[in-house]
């Protein structure tokens, strides 16, 4: 049994790599990690766990049995997706477990968080009208980033998988001794923010307050973690 942990940030597009990495793992296309069950149960005797931070707020015993439930049903692959979780705080011990942190530029995230806390996903809400959401928030990302740095995990970001080929193969040759059967064009994340195709500039469709701008601006451990990444200084966009 193959198990794998991946880490990113909601509103990232990590549906559609989970989509990726799930049809290439398998060998068969993914159709169904992008609904949000709780429990999937795919083709090749594998299971998608979504979100179990999520559930176990409202019930972790429930969480707890289902996880040990699916175990014990020794699936060949069990993914499990963490949504905002800290790599460090959660694991299944098992010596076959591969961590994986799949990480998208720091504004498009939030451009894509800010468009849904506006209304427009049906009830999804981020909260960005008060300063304690908004510093949650970039917490998250800044603990995925640090992850991603550590550089001793499997990892990806948004951009690679969208526009780098070789560095996709290259992920999943290294990692997993799997070869691209099923490109990004071909899977479906869930639903966007937005109605454009833009993925790299979708920020700009955003009004973000002066608020959100200046705790991301005043906020150097952020800017550098940007900086470190390799994406455009924050300043050179938010001013």
């Amino acid at each position: 049994m193959n198990i794998y942990e991946i880490f990113a940030n909601r509103r990232s597009g990590h549906h559609l790599f989970l989509s990726w990495l799930v049809s290439n793992i398998n060998g068969v296309e993914d159709t169904v990690t992008k609904d949000l069950k709780k429990i999937s149960w795919l083709p090749n005797n594998s299971c998608h766990f979504n979100d179990p931070a999520h559930h176990s707020f409202f019930d972790k015993a429930q969480v707890d049995k289902d996880i040990n439930e699916i175990l014990d049903k020794k699936p060949n692959n069990f993914f499990i997706n963490y949504e905002e979780g800290n790599i460090n705080d959660v694991s299944i011990k098992n010596n076959n477990t591969v961590k994986i942190i799949f990480l998208r530029d720091f504004l498009n995230t939030f451009a894509s968080k800010w468009k849904a806390s506006s209304g427009n996903m049906g009830g999804v809400y981020f909260g960005f009208l008060e300063e304690k959401h908004i510093l949650e928030n970039i917490g998250y990302w800044k603990i995925n980033a640090r992850s991603y740095l550590s550089g001793d995990i499997a990892r990806l970001k948004y951009e690679d998988l969208i526009n780098n080929k070789k560095i996709r193969e290259q992920f999943l040759n290294e990692n997993f001794n799997k070869k691209e059967i099923f490109n990004p064009n071909m899977l479906n994340g869930t639903h966007s923010s937005f109605n454009t195709s833009n993925f790299n500039h979708r920020y700009k469709e955003v009004d973000f307050s002066e608020m959100f701008k200046n705790i991301v601006l005043e906020d150097k451990e952020l800017n550098e973690l940007i900086s470190a990444l390799g994406y455009n200084k924050i300043e050179l966009i938010l001013n």
